[in-house]
């Protein structure tokens, strides 16, 4: 059960030694590596894979000293714990043994729960199990509510630590706990009161599709309400101030989702006049990429990278806009770097994979793929592609038809897996078995599943020099 409100710091740092440690942080940590204005992403990872916990404390222990100095946004802590957001397996153990080492650390426990939180979305995302170094499957709940455990852990430890409480809002509506969402705004309020990640959590969790069971004209209502409060109390606060433009922005979200995508940039425009924040230039983007617009889109990606630096998500969407545009070289720089930072995100690597197909890299792609995650691997999304790589271009229906099986039998409605299952299946001589198959398949199709721009003529060529349907059914099904 999900706590009303975080508990007593029992085991929590004492302001003293809060304040000793985040000196201690910007001693150590003054000299970043060579060529870089700050530890990035790939720094934190690099200190977390050799084992420097006690520098990550202390780096990540000051940026939180520093935040609530009100010497830097609160941006900085967001990009910083966001580097564990990784669906990479090898994270867990010495996530483990950070939290092991410094068991009083709330910056180990956020980041365990920003990594936990990040394999439950991706979870939800696919609608597939994962699995962990150890081979045991876990659910997307069970990955929620690891990180939900570690997230109220941190904030025990340290209170005031509302980029955590930002992160129990997403996980409860992740959870489709609105209530409880509701809750922890309240309570993260009160500890944190100039917390801009923690109002931006609340005002996405506002938005009517993420509430299917409230009333639309409600929630627009409170959320409202938080707008008003904001033009009357923060106005002099920018980062607080750009999210004004949340009504604007959730207007224009409705617009994308129902494809008027030229009324949608019109509310986008409104929304960034207010202010700039990462969430809104991402969303621009997406509906100038979705306009085929993809020279404003690149533009809205690299805006939003530069508030929110090597996002692995952003990054992704930019290389599917400069693909789009040509810049093949580049749009897989952009893949590539993306998969570094999270290589176990389907959606990231169905991108590169695709993109190395259609440049006649078949086999890379295939191997690509063969040398994913098991966060990646099972993904019936991930499985279906490398089994349509084997079965069309690589001419190996045989070695397509497990990760077709495996894909249908994760996603029964994908009906592009469908019809490349029957296919290895027939171009593998198991007739019987492809015409099932082939039977499924116009069933989903003529149920209103998207089925691919394809016909069945393969099912037509003779097959071992035969058009017996006693001998193969498939010929009886789809006519002479």
């Amino acid at each position: 059960m999900i706590a009303t409100a975080p508990p007593k710091a029992r085991a929590g740092l004492t302001a003293a030694l809060f304040v000793v440690l985040a000196a201690a942080a910007w001693t150590a940590l003054s000299q970043p590596a060579a060529g870089k204005a700050a530890w990035d992403r790939v720094s934190l990872l690099a200190l977390l894979d050799t084992a420097e916990y006690e520098r990550l404390d202390a780096y990540l222990v000051g940026l939180q000293w520093r935040y609530e100095r009100g010497e830097h946004s609160e941006a900085k802590l967001e990009n910083a714990f966001a580097a564990f957001a990784s669906a990479d397996p090898e994270l867990q153990p010495k996530l483990d043994a950070w939290i092991e080492r410094r068991p009083r650390s709330f910056a180990a426990h956020l980041a365990r729960g920003e990594y936990y939180r990040h394999l439950g979305w991706i979870g939800l995302q696919n609608g597939t199990l994962y699995t962990q170094a150890n081979s045991i499957p876990v659910s997307a709940n069970e990955f929620l509510s690891q990180a939900r455990q570690d997230v109220q852990a941190a904030i025990e430890a340290h209170p005031r630590l509302g980029i955590g409480y930002a992160a129990l809002i997403n996980i409860a509506m992740a959870e489709n706990a609105g209530a409880e969402a509701d809750r922890w705004f309240r309570v993260g309020i009160e500890a944190d009161p100039g917390s801009v990640s923690i109002r931006r959590a609340y005002l996405l969790s506002l938005r009517p599709w993420q509430r299917p069971d409230q009333d639309p004209v409600e929630l627009m209502a409170k959320l409202d309400a938080l707008v008003q409060d904001l033009r009357e109390t923060h106005e002099d606060d920018p980062d607080l101030a750009a999210l004004r433009g949340f009504h604007a922005y959730i207007t224009a979200e409705l617009l994308r989702r129902q494809r008027r995508h030229n009324q949608a940039s019109r509310y986008y425009r409104d929304t960034l006049a207010e202010g700039s924040d990462w969430v809104f230039l991402r969303g621009a983007g997406i509906n100038a990429f979705q306009s085929a617009n993809q020279v404003a889109a690149i533009r809205f990606f690299t805006d939003a990278l530069a508030l929110r630096p090597q996002d692995p998500r952003l990054l992704n969407s930019r290389a599917h806009a400069l693909w789009s545009l040509g810049n093949h070289e580049t749009a897989l720089d952009d893949w590539r770097f993306a998969l570094s930072l999270d290589p176990g995100n389907p959606h990231i690597l169905y991108g590169y994979a695709e993109a190395l197909r259609s440049l006649g890299r078949a086999e890379r792609a295939a191997e690509v793929i063969a040398g994913a995650t098991p966060f990646a691997q099972n993904s019936p999304k991930i499985r279906g592609l490398r089994g349509r790589i084997l079965l069309a271009d690589l001419g190996r229906p045989r070695e397509a038809i497990p990760d077709l099986r495996y894909a249908v039998g994760l996603d029964p409605h994908a009906g592009e897996s469908w019809r490349a299952y029957a296919e290895a299946l027939y171009r593998s001589n198991d007739c019987d078995a492809a015409a099932t198959a082939i039977v499924t398949y116009q069933r989903l199709c003529a149920n209103g599943t998207r089925c691919p721009d394809a016909d069945l003529m393969w099912a037509r060529d003779a097959l071992r020099g035969t058009r017996d349907p006693d001998i193969c059914p498939v010929y009886g099904i789809l006519g002479p």
